[in-house]
């Protein structure tokens, strides 16, 4: 049952990680071709956006890329054959729907919720 859990938690963080980084480095080269406008945090002050846009790109936004990695590839040394096989490709159509819904909503064509 242990194992399942930590399986279960490595999918929901690869997924999680890797959607994140591949929408916000989308939606920031888009923001950079002048294709999107994005909204910065209230809260925070951004001098240059240009410069926070390519800081995002290449300093903040791999680091989610590689740790959403490090942990698929984490739970896939503990899988076998047809399970690891089952594991990945769920995880990358889980990744694939969420990046396209993530994209549909920082481009405005999906409302967007906020929750919490």
């Amino acid at each position: 049952m242990p194992r399942r859990l930590l399986l279960a938690a490595c999918w929901v963080i690869a997924v999680g990680c890797v959607m994140h980084a591949i929408i916000d480095i989308v939606q920031q080269c888009l923001s950079l071709a002048g294709l999107l406008k994005v909204h910065e945090n209230a809260a925070v002050l951004v001098l240059d956006p240009r410069a926070a846009a390519l800081q995002d790109i290449f300093f903040n936004e791999p680091w989610f890329l590689v740790e959403g990695i490090l942990f698929a590839v984490l739970a896939s040394i503990h899988l076998r054959g047809r399970a690891r096989l089952l594991w990945l490709t769920s995880a990358g159509a889980a990744v694939a729907v969420l990046v396209v819904f993530g994209l549909l909503v920082a481009s405005g064509v999906l409302g967007r919720a906020i929750i919490g």
